[in-house]
C-alpha cells in the first residue's frame, strides 16, 4: 500500500511541478531574451521594419519570435535543473521552501488579487452592495490566510530545524 501511495504522490508531484515553474520560466526567459522596455511590445528598430512580427508564435511577450526555440528550452532546462539541485540540496527543507512559496504567493493570487482588480475597475457606485462585501471579504480571507499559511510555515520550519 506504501508504493502505491509513494507512486501517486510522485505522479501528483511531477504534474503540480508545471504550475508554480510557469511564471519563474517565464520572467527568467524575459530577464534574457526580452529586447523590449516596459510598456512596448519591441525595440523601435524591429517595430520600425517593414515586416510586421507575428506575436502568436511567441508565447511570451516582448521575446521577439526570433529567438530559437532551442534557447528557449535550454534556459527552462536550466532552471529546472536549479529546481532539482535545490530540492537535493535542502532535502528535508525543501517542502517547507515550496510551502512558504505556496502560503504566501496562493491567497493572494486566489483570493486578494482578482477582488481588488474587480473593484478597482468598477466604481463604487457600480457595484451592488452585496457584491463589494463579498470582494471585501474576500481580501480579507486572503490576507488571513496568507498570514496564517506563513506563521504555521515558519513554526513548522523551526521545529524540523531544531529536531535535526
Amino acid at each position: 500500500m506504501s508504493i502505491i501511495i509513494d507512486c501517486s504522490l510522485m505522479v501528483a508531484a511531477v504534474c503540480a511541478y508545471a504550475m508554480p515553474m510557469n511564471p519563474v520560466i517565464t520572467f527568467v526567459e524575459n530577464l534574457i531574451f526580452r529586447k523590449a522596455k516596459p510598456g512596448q511590445l519591441l525595440p523601435k528598430s524591429d517595430t520600425e521594419s517593414q515586416e510586421e512580427p507575428n506575436f502568436e508564435s511567441s508565447t511570451t511577450i516582448g521575446i521577439h519570435p526570433s529567438v530559437a526555440t532551442w534557447k528557449r528550452n535550454v534556459v527552462r532546462v536550466c532552471v529546472t535543473l536549479v529546481g532539482a539541485v535545490l530540492a537535493v540540496c535542502m532535502r528535508d527543507l525543501f517542502a517547507y521552501l515550496l510551502a512558504f512559496i505556496g502560503a504566501l504567493g496562493g491567497a493572494p493570487v486566489l483570493f486578494i488579487f482578482p477582488s481588488l482588480c474587480l473593484m478597482k475597475l468598477k466604481t463604487r457606485s457600480a457595484m451592488s452592495t452585496c457584491e463589494w462585501v463579498v470582494n471585501a471579504a474576500s481580501v480579507v480571507f486572503g490576507v488571513v490566510m496568507t498570514v496564517v499559511g506563513v506563521t504555521l510555515v515558519i513554526i513548522q520550519t523551526s521545529e524540523q530545524i531544531s529536531q535535526n
